[in-house]
């Protein structure tokens, strides 16, 4: 996702690499995630490399591009990337065959296509663990908007992690927006304020 540039620097499907600094600062902040984590539209894998190798061992990706699907699996130790439409009905039947042993995920981690920012993440709290917790890479002005701003999803919003710099998205230039790992618990949270917190980057 990325609002830099429109127009010529654009990608048709919304696909920007995630900065491997931004995972970072984000999984500092949580530790340690053991269980099997979801990456929906994974893209090439950015996000999962930086999973591996901070030693999460059950990743599964969803990616609809097939040669992005490729270069992600190769990120890959321990799971599988799917090459479909996260958003198919289908999608649950995707997973389990991915991983058939492993029921469903217990986290997700996600740089969504920002057009597409609110289906994936119902997407993904349906197919979550019921108290699966899930981080989404999205522009501060997401928390805004009469239509998002009544959606049921807000009562399962339970944290907002800033960035503290901008991101580059296409190589050497900083984003126009401001970010943040906003995340979400699937189930209703008992009516106390989100966290708001300001990561550090190393």
């Amino acid at each position: 996702m990325s609002s830099t540039k429109r127009g010529s620097d654009r990608h048709n499907d919304d696909f920007y690499r995630t900065p491997r600094w931004a995972v970072e600062a984000l999984l500092d902040r949580l530790g340690d995630l053991q269980g099997v984590i979801l990456e929906p539209g994974c893209g090439d894998g950015a996000i999962l490399s930086v999973l591996r190798d901070r030693g999460c061992k059950w990743l599964i990706g969803v990616e609809q591009d097939v040669e992005r699907a490729r270069l992600a699996s190769l990120e890959i130790v321990n799971g599988a990337v799917v090459c479909g439409d996260f958003l198919s009905p289908d999608l649950p039947g995707f997973l389990a065959r991915a991983a058939p042993a492993w029921g469903p995920p217990d986290f997700a981690v996600s740089n969504p296509p920002f057009a597409l920012a609110q289906p994936f993440i119902e997407r993904t709290l349906e197919v979550l663990q019921p108290r699966g917790q899930a981080w989404f890479l999205l522009r501060l002005a997401f928390l805004a908007g009469q239509k998002r701003a009544k959606s049921g999803l807000w009562r399962k919003l339970s944290g907002v992690y800033v960035l503290p710099k901008r991101p580059s998205f296409i190589g050497g230039t900083t984003d126009s927006s401001d970010y943040a790992w906003i995340e979400w618990t699937n189930e209703v949270v008992g009516g106390g304020p989100a966290t708001l917190e300001h990561l550090e980057v190393r």
